[in-house]
């Protein structure tokens, strides 16, 4: 049954898959620099959060983040989504779940500024971000974090009375939340216990990852970088569409409250 769900726009969080990362105007390709203006136009009118939210309508807030972590989009989208609603405003939220080894860390005395780092065979990473990865983190731990991210904004949505959507990029995010929490069953129950009960799966696309998707798609192109081009955001856009109208019935605030 579809769930009656209002919003005014929609606010995206994800990593360079939902950024757009090497997504450049083909009419312009003598232009080397990704970010000249060319390039950032085509890239903002053809990557799939612009694509899902022009077809619902509804104004775009674009919250993803070349390389980002999962820590990245727990801290950014409490924090945009809290001014949000301080503005008044109530949008609908899409989550792309990113590779679960990712994390973050606050950079100079005040911690205004956050470092990404992605793995361990990053060039240049300082001492601190390889011994969290060779001593303090493991795949374990890892999900246990992603557990405890996804139940955080789960109850930060609910509370605030919002609806929303998460799905994965990679493929390894479900498997290794699956073999994890299988071989440690005991261990893990109060945690699925609490996803049983609050964050109902079913209404997720957890387990179907947008790389999956793609790859079973024909004509899909990549760039050098691996990500998705046009024609993927295009179909993940499509696979989007899909099943928000498969679960939810949209109405924007203002069409209700021409209604009442």
């Amino acid at each position: 049954m579809k769930k009656s769900t209002t919003a005014d726009c929609l606010y995206v969080s994800g990593d360079s898959w939902a950024y757009g990362s090497e997504l450049i105007d083909p009419s312009n390709n003598f232009i080397k620099d990704h970010f000249h203006p060319a390039h950032e136009a085509y890239r903002k009118a053809k990557h799939w959060p612009r694509l899902v939210a022009d077809q619902l309508r509804l104004e775009l807030v674009d919250g993803t983040y070349p390389g980002a972590s999962n820590d990245r989009m727990l801290r950014t989208c409490m924090h945009d989504v809290s001014r949000l609603i301080l503005q008044g405003r109530k949008p609908f939220v899409v989550i792309a779940w990113t590779q679960l080894q990712r994390f973050e860390l606050p950079e100079g005395p005040r911690g205004d500024l956050y470092r990404g780092f992605i793995g361990p065979r990053d060039g240049g990473l300082p001492s601190v971000a390889r011994d969290i990865f060779k001593m303090w983190s493991s795949d374990r731990t890892d999900v246990i974090r992603w557990i405890q991210q996804l139940l955080s904004l789960d109850y930060f949505f609910k509370t605030n009375g919002l609806d929303y959507l998460s799905t994965t990029v990679f493929k390894e995010t479900y498997w290794l939340y699956e073999q994890t929490v299988s071989k440690e069953q005991d261990y893990f129950k109060p945690y699925l216990d609490q996803i049983k009960k609050h964050l109902d799966l079913n209404r997720h696309l957890l387990h179907i990852s947008m790389e999956t998707y793609l790859r079973q798609q024909a004509d899909v192109t990549y760039g050098p970088g691996g990500h998705p081009l046009e024609q993927g955001h295009r179909l993940l856009s499509e696979q989007l569409l899909a099943q928000l109208n498969t679960k939810f019935q949209f109405q924007r605030l203002h069409d209700q409250s021409s209604a009442t």
